[in-house]
């Protein structure tokens, strides 16, 4: 994955994500950093990062649209 995927992926990651991607894929959070900050590769945690920032984007714009109802 290049580094201006991993910067897309970034800006969607909620706070916490290093523990949440622990719990998904087993790995440690050095590993995890090194991978988001472009040091290392490591595909189950590229996978677990997306569906991470999918779903907190997803909430996010459903929180959006709520608001703007009111």
């Amino acid at each position: 994955m290049e580094n201006k995927d991993l910067e897309k992926i970034k800006k969607w990651l909620p706070k916490g994500y290093g523990k949440r991607v622990q719990e998904m894929t087993g790995k440690s959070l050095v590993v995890i950093y090194n991978v988001v900050s472009g040091k290392a590769k490591n595909e189950s945690i590229y996978n677990a990062l997306l569906k991470l920032a999918l779903e907190n984007k997803a909430e996010v714009e459903r929180r959006k649209s709520l608001l703007s109802t009111l």
